[in-house]
């Protein structure tokens, strides 16, 4: 039985606009497919009742080139970080969506405060 079902485009344009504008919604589209995207953040917040605080293109500083999407995943610590993207990655491949897994990257932003 497949976890992450099949969204409509419409419907994963509501679920991401609640992470992202409209702006930064076209740079994640040209690295990542929406629907697949919104679906894995629907699968994260039904499966695990992660608070996402937001979703990002993270670029690379001398190109500005786009490298990943970031999930920023609020209330997550270290332990449950590594839990959380080892879970998503098996999770991502065992679903035919392996393509996504290189280009999504779930970033816990407690874990990686530095005091």
């Amino acid at each position: 039985m497949r976890q992450f079902p099949r969204i409509g485009k419409e419907e994963a344009l509501k679920v991401l606009k609640n992470y992202v504008d409209e702006d930064c919604l076209s740079k994640v589209g040209n690295l990542v497919d929406l629907m697949d995207l919104a679906s894995v953040v629907l699968w994260l917040i039904h499966t695990f009742s992660v608070n996402i605080s937001s979703i990002s293109v993270v670029e690379d500083v001398e190109s500005s080139q786009p490298l990943f999407v970031e999930i920023g995943i609020n209330d997550c610590d270290w332990e449950e970080w590594v839990y959380l993207a080892k879970c998503t990655k098996d999770t991502l491949k065992r679903e035919g969506l392996g393509d996504i897994t290189g280009k999504v990257v779930l970033v816990c932003n407690e874990s990686i405060q530095i005091n």
